[in-house]
């Protein structure tokens, strides 16, 4: 990964090198994840792919912030959820120390449960809800991407009215 390790030694074991190649695994299950969870987000802002040609998005910037606070909801509850599926449990928040708010290697995150945002933003002096903010406002240039790598121009339309 990132800090570039070529033996072992006491601190950089075997166990750790191979833990590192686990977070490469799983931090590419962790897009995946949230590509196939965009349908979902699209739905319930009352929009949907349709593959017309066109590749019109222009009707999210709108919608995104008309539906934010479910959406941020949404982006709670998923994180939490795959986060859970993946092995993750808690971090009580007294553990959280100098800024660090999980343990890798004990597979604990202090942000599992979307109650304490509030308070682990206090701690850390940052507001993570921003972060899922920042997230949403990704989806119109992720959908261009997708556009671009398939080669296929996919719109945004709305839901029709039942």
């Amino acid at each position: 990964m990132r800090i570039g390790i070529t033996q072992t030694d006491e601190t950089h074991t075997p166990a750790l090198l191979e833990s590192l190649y686990d977070q490469v695994e799983f931090y590419k299950n962790y897009a995946g994840a949230y590509a196939v969870s965009l349908p979902y987000k699209l739905w319930l802002m009352g929009l949907r792919l349709e593959n017309d040609g066109r590749g019109d998005l222009s009707l999210l910037a709108e919608r995104i912030t008309a539906a934010e606070e479910q959406l941020l909801c949404h982006e709670s509850k998923w994180f939490e959820a795959y986060m859970r599926s993946s092995g993750w449990t808690d971090m009580p928040l007294d553990k959280v120390k100098d800024g660090v708010y999980q343990n890798k290697l004990k597979r604990q995150n202090a942000r599992l449960n979307a109650e304490n945002t509030a308070a682990l933003s206090a701690l850390l002096g940052q507001d993570l809800a921003s972060r899922d903010r920042k997230r949403l406002a990704r989806i119109p240039d992720i959908l261009r991407l997708a556009n671009a790598l398939s080669r296929e121009k996919m719109s945004v339309v709305r839901l029709p009215q039942m």
